[in-house]
C-alpha cells in the first residue's frame, strides 16, 4: 500500500469517527430528553416525539458505517476516496439538520441542509462504483427517510407561515387583541385579503390578490400530493424494516 493510499484511508477512519460522533449528539439527545420527561411527572408525554423516518435511521446509520469500516478494511488501492468522504460528509450533515431542528428549533436551516444533502446523495448514487464499497449504495437506500423528514419540515414551515404569533400563556387579551389576532390570521392564509388589506379595494389590487390566491392554491395542492407521497412511501418502508435486521433493508435490491 503506497503513502498516499495510507494517507487516504487515515482520512476516512477520521471522517468515520466524526460521523460517529455527530451521532452519538443525536443518540444522546433523545436519551436524555426521553429520560427528563420520565421523570417530570406533569410532561404527559411517554417520550419526545421523533420525525417521522428519524426512528429507522437511528438504526440504519451506524450499520451503514461499520459496513463501510469493514468495506475499507478490506479494500485495494484503487477507491474512490474522495467520494467516500463526501457520502460520510451527507450523512453527517444529515444528522446535524436534524439536530439544527430539535435543538435551535431552525426548521429553514434544516430544510436548506437536508436540501443539500439530499443533492450530494443524488449526485453520488448516480456514479458507477466498481469496488466493493457498499456506502454509496447504503446512502442511497436511507435517502428516502431523509426526504420523508425533508417533506415534514416542509409542512411545518408552510404552517408556521400562516399562523400569528399565539397569545402568551396566562395572558388576558381584550376583544380588540383577539380581533386583531384574527385579522391577521386571514390576512396570511388568504392572499386576496392580504393584498386588498394593504393597497386598497379596487379591480387591480382583487385581480393581483385573486391571482396570488391561485398560485398558492396550486402550491397546497403540489404539498398535499407530496405528503400523499411521503405517506405511501412510509408505509412501504416501515413493512420492509426491521430494527433486528438493519442490514437486510440496506441490502433489498
Amino acid at each position: 500500500m503506497n503513502k498516499r493510499n495510507t494517507t487516504d484511508r487515515k482520512q476516512i477512519f477520521a471522517e468515520i469517527s466524526k460521523t460517529r460522533d455527530v451521532f452519538a449528539k443525536l443518540d444522546d439527545f433523545f436519551h436524555k430528553a426521553d429520560e427528563n420527561i420520565s421523570h417530570d411527572p406533569d410532561d404527559p408525554r411517554e417520550v419526545i416525539g421523533r420525525l417521522p423516518g428519524l426512528d429507522r435511521l437511528m438504526f440504519l446509520i451506524p450499520c451503514v458505517i461499520n459496513r463501510l469500516e469493514e468495506d475499507i478494511s478490506k479494500s485495494k488501492d484503487d477507491e474512490n476516496f474522495a467520494s467516500i468522504i463526501e457520502g460520510l460528509q451527507a450523512i453527517k450533515d444529515g444528522i446535524n439538520s436534524v439536530l439544527t431542528y430539535y435543538l435551535h428549533d431552525d426548521v429553514e436551516c434544516a430544510i436548506n441542509l437536508l436540501s443539500n444533502v439530499l443533492s450530494k446523495i443524488d449526485k453520488l448514487s448516480g456514479k458507477k462504483f466498481q469496488s466493493g464499497i457498499r456506502l454509496f449504495r447504503d446512502i442511497a437506500r436511507i435517502a428516502p427517510d431523509f426526504q420523508i423528514i425533508l417533506n415534514m419540515l416542509e409542512g411545518f414551515r408552510e404552517n408556521r407561515r400562516i399562523r400569528p404569533k399565539e397569545p402568551e400563556a396566562n395572558t388576558a387579551w381584550s376583544p380588540e387583541c383577539w380581533l386583531d389576532y384574527y385579522r391577521e390570521q386571514a390576512r396570511l392564509e388568504e392572499p386576496l385579503i392580504a393584498i386588498v388589506d394593504a393597497e386598497g379595494l379596487s379591480g387591480t389590487s382583487l385581480e393581483k390578490g385573486f391571482k396570488r390566491m391561485m398560485e398558492e392554491s396550486e402550491q397546497r395542492d403540489r404539498m398535499m400530493e407530496k405528503r400523499l407521497l411521503s405517506y405511501k412511501l412510509m408505509r412501504n418502508r416501515d413493512a420492509a424494516f426491521s430494527q433486528e435486521h438493519p442490514e437486510r433493508f440496506l441490502d433489498l435490491s
